[in-house]
């Protein structure tokens, strides 16, 4: 949608970047999606508690589904 509207607007760099987002596109549709898994997005060890050798994780604020990588 803001795509569209970027591309009403100037149409010259609207299409630049459409142009980019389907050569990008491209480049990724054979990558294999991997499995969902959550993830926290902030995780610190503030977000971190321990408590009689259990350690759980706090603060799920940023957390979200996400597609799990190799790091």
């Amino acid at each position: 949608e803001a795509l569209v509207e970027l591309e009403r607007a100037d149409p010259a760099r609207g299409g630049r970047l459409r142009r980019e987002l389907d050569r990008l596109t491209e480049a990724l549709a054979d990558v294999p999606v991997g499995p969902t898994v959550v993830g926290h997005g902030d995780l610190h060890t503030g977000n971190l508690l321990v408590h009689r050798g259990t350690t759980s994780v706090l603060d799920f604020e940023f957390s979200g589904l996400q597609e799990r990588v190799n790091g």
